[in-house]
C-alpha cells in the first residue's frame, strides 16, 4: 500500500491498483530491463504517496495472469485521469482491465504491448481520449465510453478476435482507425447522431464489420477509407443516412444488424458483448429447372440473425408453380411455364434486421433428343464420331445406353453424348440412347447402326483386247462390302490407249488403239474412305487378219478339207460365215 489514496494489491496472480485521490493523477505502466512490467504512480498536486512527492514504482512479473486498474475521483470531477501503458514489448498473459469511474476528462494510452487474453476499457463522463497504438489483443476487446464527446484512436494494432466499441449516449464521438487489422467481428455502436468514423490507409476490416446505432435515432456518419479493405455498414433504421468519402468501398448495405443484451451494465469491463446478431443470406444463386419436372427444393440459407426468421419475395415473382415457405425459406414446387424469373428474397429476423438477395432462375423446356438417326460405318475403319443432339432441358445433360448394345468398338461419352471409336465387327446393332438433364427430365430414342465389312474387289483379272476391234471392249471391276456408294479410280499404271474407267460403276470400256501389254491398279473406295485395290495386266493384240487369200476348188463326191489361216486378234479366234453360201456338202 502506497498511501491512503493510492492502493495496489497483487491477488491470485493479478494486480489491482486503485486511486481514490482528488485532483489530476497520472498512472504509467512501463517495462524495465529485467523484463517485468513497471507501474509508476505520479501523485497530483497536493497529493503525497507515502509522505513523499516522488513517484512510486511497482514491478509485476510477466507471468501475471491479469492486470486490473481502477481510477476513481469520487465523482468530484476536479481533475483529469491520465493512464499510460508503454509496454516496450510487454506481454500481459491474461486480461488487461482499465476502469476510470470519475468525471474526467480521462486520457488512456496503451502502446507497444501484447495482451494474451482480453482487453476491457471503461470510462465515465467527460471528453475522454483513448489511444491504442501497436497493440496486439489475442481475444475479445470491449471498449465502453461514457457521455462524450469521446475520441477513440486505433493505430497499427491487431485484434485477433471480436472488437466491440460502445460509444455512449450523447453523440459527437469520433472513431479513428489507421493501419490496423481486425480478424473477426468489428462492431462500433456509436449510439446517437453526430458521430464520425474515419477508416484510413491500410486497415483490414473483416466481412462481419458493422456500424450500429439504435432504431430510434437517425444516424449521420462519415465513413472514410484511404487504403485497402472492405467495409460493411449496417443500420436498424432504413431512414439512416451514411455518407462516403475518399473512394470508400460500400458492400452489403441492406444488411441490418442488432446486438443482444444491453450496453455494459454499470460500465462493467467483464461484460461480454460479441454477438454477431446481424443476418445475412449466404445462398448466392439458385439452380435452374425444367418445365413440368417435379422435385425442385432449394433452401435460402442464412448466417446470423435471431429466430424466428421470416422469408418473403420482396420484388419480382417466383417461377409459376413455385412457392416459398415463409418460415424455413424453402423454395419448392413444379414449374409449369418456360420462363426466366427474376426475383428478390427478403429475410427478416425476430429483432428486425434483414437481408435481401436477388436471384434469376431459368425454367427450360423439357429435354428432347433431336438426332433421328446415326450413320452406318465400315468395319475396322477409324473415325466414327456421332453426337446425340438435344434441345431443351437443364444442364448438365447425361447420356446412357438404356437398351441394346453399341457396335463392338464404339463407346458413348456420358457427358457429351458423342458415340465414337473404331467398330471391329460387321453386323447390325440396335440400341436406345437415354438423355437425362439436371432436373431429372429425360428422353429416349432408338437407333440402328450397320457396320459393313471392308470393301473388297472381287474381280481377279480382266480380259485382253484387240486393236481397233469393231466390237467395243467392256469389262467391269466388281466389289463386295463397304459403306454407301463405291467409287473407282486408277491407282497406278495406265489403261490401254482408247479405254476409259467409269468411276461410279467400275466399268472399263472403249476401242483399244495401241498394241501392247498394259499393267495398272484399280482402287475401290467406299463413302467413308475405306479402300481396296487390285493390280491387272491387259494385253491388246494386233488386229485380226485372215491370211488365206483363196481356197482350192472341191471335186464332186470327193472329200474336201482346207484351213483358213489368220494372224493377230485375241484368242480364241472364231470363224463364221459372214456372206454367201458354202458349196453343198461343205
Amino acid at each position: 500500500m502506497l498511501s491512503s489514496n493510492v492502493t495496489a494489491q497483487l491477488l491470485g496472480g493479478s494486480l489491482y491498483l486503485t486511486d481514490y485521490s482528488a485532483g489530476s493523477r497520472s498512472l504509467q505502466v512501463a517495462q524495465d530491463t529485467r523484463n517485468p512490467a513497471l507501474f509508476t504512480v505520479t501523485p497530483g498536486a497536493g497529493t503525497r504517496v507515502n509522505g513523499l512527492t516522488t513517484a512510486a514504482h511497482f514491478l509485476v512479473s510477466q507471468l501475471s495472469s491479469d492486470i486490473n486498474i481502477t481510477m476513481n475521483d469520487g465523482g468530484t470531477g476536479s481533475g483529469s485521469t491520465d493512464i499510460s501503458i508503454n509496454g516496450s514489448g510487454l506481454t500481459i498473459r491474461g486480461n488487461l482491465t482499465v476502469n476510470v469511474l470519475g468525471k474526467g476528462p480521462d486520457t488512456i494510452r496503451a502502446t507497444n504491448a501484447a495482451i494474451g487474453a482480453s482487453l476491457f476499457v471503461c470510462t465515465n463522463d467527460g471528453a475522454d481520449q483513448l489511444l491504442l497504438s501497436q497493440i496486439k489483443v489475442g481475444m475479445l476487446t470491449n471498449i465502453m465510453t461514457g457521455a462524450g464527446p469521446d475520441t477513440v484512436t486505433i493505430q497499427k494494432s491487431t485484434f485477433n478476435s471480436c472488437f466491440n466499441l460502445d460509444g455512449g449516449l450523447q453523440g459527437g464521438d469520433t472513431l479513428n482507425v489507421d493501419d490496423s487489422t481486425f480478424h473477426q467481428a468489428f462492431c462500433a455502436n456509436m449510439c446517437t447522431s453526430g458521430n464520425t468514423i474515419n477508416v484510413e490507409r491500410d486497415t483490414s476490416l473483416p466481412g462481419s464489420t458493422t456500424f450500429l446505432r439504435p432504431a430510434s435515432f437517425n444516424y449521420l456518419g462519415v465513413l472514410q477509407r484511404g487504403g485497402g479493405g472492405n467495409i460493411n455498414v449496417a443500420t436498424h433504421d432504413p431512414a439512416s443516412q451514411v455518407y462516403f468519402a475518399s473512394a470508400a468501398t460500400f458492400l452489403a448495405a441492406n444488411v441490418q444488424t442488432s446486438v443482444l443484451g444491453a450496453h455494459f451494465n454499470g460500465c462493467s469491463p467483464n461484460y461480454i458483448w460479441c454477438t454477431r446478431a446481424g443476418i445475412e443470406i449466404t445462398t448466392a444463386s439458385l439452380p435452374d429447372w425444367t418445365q413440368n419436372q417435379t422435385g425442385y427444393s432449394q433452401i435460402i440459407h442464412t448466417d446470423g440473425g435471431i429466430g424466428p426468421l421470416t422469408f418473403s419475395v420482396s420484388a419480382g415473382a417466383l417461377p409459376v408453380g413455385f412457392s416459398i415457405n415463409p418460415t424455413t425459406g424453402l423454395i419448392s414446387g413444379t414449374p409449369t411455364n418456360v420462363q426466366t424469373a427474376h426475383f428478390t428474397v427478403l429475410v427478416i429476423d425476430a429483432n428486425g434486421p434483414s437481408d435481401a438477395q436477388q436471384y434469376t432462375v431459368h425454367i427450360n423446356a423439357p429435354l428432347q433428343i433431336t438426332t433421328t438417326s446415326l450413320v452406318d460405318w465400315t468395319q475396322n475403319l477409324a473415325g466414327f464420331n456421332q453426337p446425340i443432339a438435344t434441345s431443351g432441358g437443364t444442364p448438365a445433360i447425361t447420356f446412357t445406353v438404356s437398351t441394346g448394345t453399341l457396335p463392338s468398338g464404339l463407346n458413348l461419352n456420358p457427358s457429351t453424348g458423342v458415340i465414337s471409336g473404331t467398330p471391329n465387327l460387321a453386323g447390325v446393332s440396335h440400341f436406345t440412347i437415354r438423355a437425362t438433364d439436371a432436373a431429372g427430365s429425360a428422353d429416349t430414342h432408338d437407333y440402328a447402326v450397320t457396320i459393313n465389312p471392308l470393301v473388297t474387289i472381287t474381280t481377279t483379272s480382266l480380259s485382253d483386247g484387240t486393236l481397233n476391234n469393231y466390237i467395243a471392249y467392256s469389262q467391269t471391276v466388281a466389289t463386295t462390302g463397304g459403306t454407301g456408294s463405291i467409287t473407282f479410280s486408277l491407282g497406278a499404271g495406265r489403261l490401254p490407249d482408247g479405254l476409259t474407267l467409269d468411276g461410279s460403276t467400275g466399268q472399263i470400256t472403249g476401242r483399244p488403239t495401241l498394241v501392247g501389254t498394259f499393267n495398272f491398279t484399280i482402287v475401290a473406295t467406299d463413302s467413308l474412305g475405306a479402300t481396296d485395290s487390285k493390280p491387272y495386266s491387259v494385253v491388246i493384240n494386233d488386229a485380226l487378219v485372215i491370211t488365206t487369200t483363196s481356197l482350192p476348188n472341191p471335186t464332186k463326191d470327193v472329200f474336201y478339207s482346207t484351213t483358213i489361216q489368220s494372224v493377230g486378234g485375241t484368242a480364241p479366234v472364231q470363224y463364221t460365215l459372214y456372206g454367201g453360201v458354202l458349196p453343198t456338202g461343205l
